[in-house]
């Protein structure tokens, strides 16, 4: 079972210091008693999931933002600012998991989300388009990722996970479109229905064609590519990360 290392558990689980032992009669570590108590881990709030739970979280991200939003109309900004931080939250643990080139477009929209919370905490976010804007950002930084995930999957012959991370990518993809107020063309609609078609047969039909599958992964992507056309840019880049308690 594939596991990843990740940043940030609070939406998972609430840690204070995580880590994992190797299991006895296991690689060198298992030969004495010290050995065998040495933690893998060392970093305090590190911690290590297996994918399928992790994936379970997938639809998080949209739930909170849309709650973040609610709160923010409704002026509970303390509301607002939680449910921003714990999406922020996620895009750093996503980002732990992504390939090199994409860790700092999550990286970015996770950090605009922190500031956002803290923005929103002390009242100096005066419009919810801001909101909608990072939301965007966001959402297409996931698809991304996502779509990678995707591919990542079927390069191991999973195709079942691969179907679910290409079906999570489209719907990132079309909740991006919608938090930044853009209709699709027909003919970028027609490739996320396509992909979104794929992913169901991936999941639904054992020994799918890879071959299928794989040039379909592959068309969202390069779809995704264009998105950044008419997203507004971000405010930050290239930020450190902001440790959180």
């Amino acid at each position: 079972m594939k596991k990843f290392a990740v940043t940030y558990a609070g939406i998972l689980v609430a840690v204070l210091v995580s880590f994992q032992f190797p299991s006895a009669g296991m690689g060198e570590d298992s030969k004495t008693g010290t050995e065998q108590n040495k933690p893998l881990i060392k970093k305090l709030g590190h911690v290590q999931i297996d994918e399928d739970v992790w994936y379970r979280f997938h639809d998080e991200p949209p739930l909170h933002m849309q709650r973040a939003r609610e709160g923010f109309i409704k002026h509970e900004f303390v509301a607002t600012s939680r449910e921003l931080h714990k999406v922020g939250g996620y895009l750093h643990a996503a980002a732990s998991q992504a390939d090199d080139d994409l860790k700092m477009m999550l990286h970015d929209s996770a950090e605009e989300l922190d500031q956002l919370s803290d923005s929103v905490k002390t009242g100096t976010v005066d419009s919810v388009t801001r909101l909608e804007n990072a939301f965007a950002r966001a959402e297409h930084a996931l698809a991304i990722h996502n779509q990678r995930m995707a591919q990542r999957a079927l390069e191991r012959a999973d195709a079942i996970r691969s179907g679910q991370y290409l079906r999570t990518a489209v719907q990132n993809a079309e909740n991006s479109a919608h938090w930044a107020g853009h209709k699709l063309e027909s003919g970028s609609q027609k490739v996320l229905d396509t992909g979104r078609n794929l992913a169901g047969k991936m999941i639904e039909t054992p020994g799918f064609v890879v071959q299928e599958s794989s040039k379909g992964i592959i068309a969202v992507g390069a779809e995704l590519q264009q998105f950044g056309k008419w997203l507004e840019p971000r405010r930050i880049t290239g930020k450190p990360i902001r440790k959180t308690n």
